[in-house]
């Protein structure tokens, strides 16, 4: 017999929201401004850029599905799609070092939001900027960051809406007339995200003292918004050469029972996770930054991060053994 005893509540009223914005923000032209043309370097970017223009057909992914933006080796079309760009959204130089001499030459108007994110905040700060610039979040931010080797900013929900209100910003100024609509377009994003990222807090907190493992240091900003025990990464860099000692301090910190879970990723060789002699009662889940399973669609974005936080508990709360 169903019993609503067996229903998560939160995650119930979650997916109604999701529901609900996507037959708000998708259903017809008052939302929709895909004229303009928009690349972005990742898929992360376009799942954010979409929910601002109220469509994904016009926006072009540089890095395809299951490649890693750390190794990229462009191609001519992709200085094509940079090119017939109204708007080129990438992290910055040092996250897609492909397109450092690119966008300055070919792009006409580009947004770096690795600029945009600055200072951290904590898990316990819940200020949502919704109603403020861009230019005011960043002045907000301003300083040294800690996790500056990290720039998988678009893992941060916070963060995520000072992104978003940039992209607004920049679509305002290519095409003013359509100001209203994208400022609508962000209000319902960042009120569904303001959600997902209420959910998240809920939903990991009893798992955040456990620790794990990842394959790259690409987790910082999730981790520090909800207060996570990431013990380690295998690498700071996916392609980064490991030395002797680097292998045995990870060894070592496999077997003292610190570790639960280890995530490996779907853009690299998990054979090298897979050699280390782990304890016995780690278990394996598989985290994917880059979005490359996630439809294209209303919320995509918000599906994206709060499938990211239901893998990470499934993995931690866990009573234990491999999968």
């Amino acid at each position: 017999m169903f019993s609503l005893k067996t229903i998560d509540i939160r995650q119930l009223v979650l997916c109604c929201s999701l529901l609900f914005y996507a037959t708000t923000v998708y259903s017809g032209a008052a939302v929709d401004a895909s004229n303009l043309r928009v690349a972005v370097s990742i898929k992360p970017l376009k799942l954010i850029a979409s929910e601002i223009l109220g469509s994904h057909d016009d926006i072009a992914v540089i890095v395809g599905a299951a490649q890693s933006p750390h190794d990229y080796a462009l191609k001519m079309s992709d200085i094509r799609s940079i090119q017939r760009a109204d708007l080129m959204i990438w992290v910055g130089p040092h996250f897609e070092s492909f397109l450092a001499k690119i966008i300055p030459k070919h792009a006409a108007t580009a947004l770096t939001v690795g600029d945009l994110i600055k200072l951290p905040n904590t898990a316990n700060d819940r200020h949502n900027p919704a109603h403020e610039s861009a230019g005011e979040i960043h002045s907000k931010h301003a300083g040294h960051h800690p996790f500056e080797r990290d720039l998988h900013v678009w893992l941060n929900p916070y963060y995520v809406e000072t992104i978003a209100l940039a992209m607004r910003d920049k679509l305002i100024t290519l095409n003013p007339d359509k100001a209203a609509i994208f400022a609508n377009n962000t209000k319902r994003f960042i009120g569904t995200l303001r959600s997902v990222d209420n959910y998240i807090g809920t939903k990991l907190e009893p798992v955040k003292s456990k620790g794990f493992y990842v394959y790259h240091d690409a987790y910082s900003h999730f981790v520090e918004r909800y207060g996570l025990n990431q013990v380690g990464a295998f690498k700071v860099l996916p392609n980064a050469a490991l030395s002797l000692k680097q292998l045995s301090d990870i060894k070592n910190t496999l077997q003292d029972g610190e570790v639960y879970c280890i995530f490996e990723e779907p853009q690299f060789d998990n054979q090298f996770v897979r050699r280390f002699d782990v304890a016995a009662d780690i278990r394996f889940g598989r985290l994917d930054p880059l979005a490359t399973n996630i439809a294209y669609g209303p919320g995509a974005y918000q599906l994206f991060i709060k499938g990211f936080a239901d893998t990470i508990y499934q993995c931690l709360g866990s009573s234990g053994g491999t999968e």
